[in-house]
């Protein structure tokens, strides 16, 4: 067995779980509630992503509204929610921060300041954080392939490319 005793999603303790269990032909042990539903909790999301989160006190009441299937609404690219929650019909889309839906029970919402948190509606903020590319190539390797790969990387990852920062070689 491979088992998660710290660190859970935000640290990657539950990933790092399963990565060693598939290397050594074990069984990963991870008792976190979305883990057991095979659902990516909104910290999960967060860590993978790279996004940082601005009040950890606000997870576990948003992880257990997505647990309890209630509306929970998500100001964030629309990819992502169609990618990761797309099997859930309780999450959903908002683009304007300004017009919330009165059934929605919790927000997740990445860079936006504008929503208010009041005790009605808890919200979980996210918010993104720059990039240094790393770039690292043979010589004679031509500006079209790094630029290639580069967005190839950052479309498997689904980053913003307005994150960077810098460039390093």
């Amino acid at each position: 067995h491979a088992i998660s005793l710290v660190g859970g999603h935000i640290a990657g303790a539950n990933r790092l779980s399963h990565m060693v269990a598939d290397a050594i032909g074990a069984q990963a042990v991870v008792t976190t509630a979305t883990d057991a539903q095979n659902v990516m909790a909104f910290d999960e999301l967060a860590a993978r992503h790279g996004w940082q989160v601005d009040n950890p006190q606000a997870i576990k009441r948003l992880n257990s509204l997505l647990l309890e299937r209630k509306p929970i609404g998500m100001l964030c690219p629309k990819a992502i929610v169609d990618t990761v929650y797309q099997a859930r019909e309780h999450i959903h889309w908002i683009d304007d921060p300004e017009t919330i839906p009165d059934d929605i029970q919790g927000l997740v919402a990445l860079d936006c300041e504008t929503v208010k948190i009041d005790d009605k509606r808890p919200v979980l903020r996210l918010s993104t954080l720059p990039l240094v590319l790393g770039i690292g190539c043979r010589k004679g390797t031509s500006a079209e392939d790094i630029g290639g790969a580069v967005d190839a990387l950052f479309e498997v990852f689904g980053l913003d490319t307005s994150r960077v920062q810098g460039v390093a070689s």
